[in-house]
C-alpha cells in the first residue's frame, strides 16, 4: 500500500519566491545601467572596422532581450510560487476544518 503525502514549507517557498524577484530586479538594474555603456563604435570607417561594431552591437542587443526574457521568465516563477503557496495554505486550512478529532 502506497502512502502520498505533501509536506510543504510556505514560509520557505514565499522566501524563496521572493529572494527570485530580488535576482530579477537586480539584474534588471546592471543591464539598464549597462545597455547604454556596451555600444560600440567603429573605430574607424572600413569594412572590417565597422562590421566587427555591428557584430559586437548585434550581439550585445540579443543578449539583452535574452536576459529581459529571462527576468521576466524569474519574475512569472516567483509569481507562480507565491501564488501556488498561498493555495496550498488556503486548502490546508479548509481540510484542517474538517478535521473530527474522536
Amino acid at each position: 500500500m502506497s502512502q502520498n503525502s505533501l509536506s510543504v514549507n510556505t514560509a520557505a517557498t514565499q522566501k524563496s519566491a521572493v529572494q527570485l524577484d530580488d535576482i530579477a530586479q537586480r539584474i534588471e538594474r546592471v543591464m539598464n545601467l549597462a545597455r547604454e555603456t556596451v555600444a560600440v563604435q567603429s573605430a574607424g570607417a572600413d569594412k572590417v572596422s565597422v562590421t566587427a561594431a555591428n557584430t559586437f552591437n548585434t550581439v550585445a542587443k540579443t543578449f539583452d532581450e535574452q536576459m529581459t526574457a529571462g527576468t521576466k521568465v524569474m519574475r512569472e516563477v516567483s509569481t507562480a510560487i507565491t501564488t501556488h503557496g498561498a493555495s496550498v495554505t488556503q486548502v490546508d486550512d479548509e481540510v484542517a476544518t474538517t478535521i473530527v478529532f474522536v
